[in-house]
C-alpha cells in the first residue's frame, strides 16, 4: 500500500509539471497562453469540485444531527 502511494503521488507530480510543458511546446504560438491558462483553470475547477463533493455531505450531515 505505501509503494503504491509512492508510486501514485509520482505519477500525479510528473503528470502536473509535464502536462503544461508539452501544451506549452505543442500548441501554435497564438494560441498558447490559452491553452495554459485553460490547463491551469481546469486543475483549479477539479480541485474545487473535489472540495465541494467532500464537505457538502459533511455539512449536511451535521446539520441534520447526524
Amino acid at each position: 500500500m505505501t509503494l503504491a502511494r509512492i508510486f501514485l503521488r509520482t505519477a500525479i507530480g510528473g503528470a502536473s509539471t509535464l502536462v503544461p510543458l508539452y501544451l506549452a511546446e505543442m500548441t501554435p504560438v497564438k494560441s498558447r497562453g490559452m491553452l495554459s491558462t485553460l490547463n491551469q483553470l481546469m486543475v483549479t475547477l477539479g480541485i474545487l469540485s473535489a472540495y465541494l463533493v467532500v464537505i457538502c455531505p459533511l455539512n449536511v450531515l451535521r446539520t441534520n444531527g447526524a
